[in-house]
Order: structure tokens, then sequence, then C-alpha cells
């Protein structure tokens, strides 16, 4: 059994405090860049739809839609996490 004066307390606290906030900005930075990484995969699948073949058209077309919607997931992801 510990017994631990407040000041011992309140140093770990702010402690355990310190190092969650540090994790929440890692895991941040990590959102950010996976946003900006869908973004990316977007505009490289709308360049992909303007420069297909008619016949790959289509095919270009739903990659673009899952590319925004990924981004869409992303986004909200970022957001949530900027809330909090």
């Amino acid at each position: 059994m510990h017994s631990y004066t407040r000041a011992e307390s309140r140093q770990q606290i702010e402690r355990i405090d310190q190092a969650a906030a540090e994790r929440g900005q890692r895991e941040l930075n990590a959102l950010h860049t996976v946003r900006e990484t869908d973004r990316q995969a977007v505009a490289t699948a709308k360049a992909a739809v303007r420069t297909a073949s008619r016949q790959d058209k289509a095919a270009a077309r739903q990659a673009l839609r899952d590319a925004e919607q990924q981004l869409k997931r992303s986004e909200r992801a970022v957001h949530k996490a900027e809330q909090q």
C-alpha cells in the first residue's frame, strides 16, 4: 500500500496529465497526416477521372467516390479529436 502526500499526488497527476496530453497530440498529428493523404488521394482520383478513357471512366468515378468517402471519414475523425 502506498501513502502519498498531497504534493506527491499532485506531481503524479501532473505527470499523468502531461503524458496523456502528449499522446493525444501525437494521435491528432497522425490523424492530420491521414487526412492530408486522403486529400491527395481525392485529387489523384479526380485527375484519373479527367484523363480516363471511355472504357475506364466508370471505374475511375467509383475510385473517386471511394476516395471522397474515405476523406469524409478522416475529416470526421479529425474534427471529433479536435473537439475533445
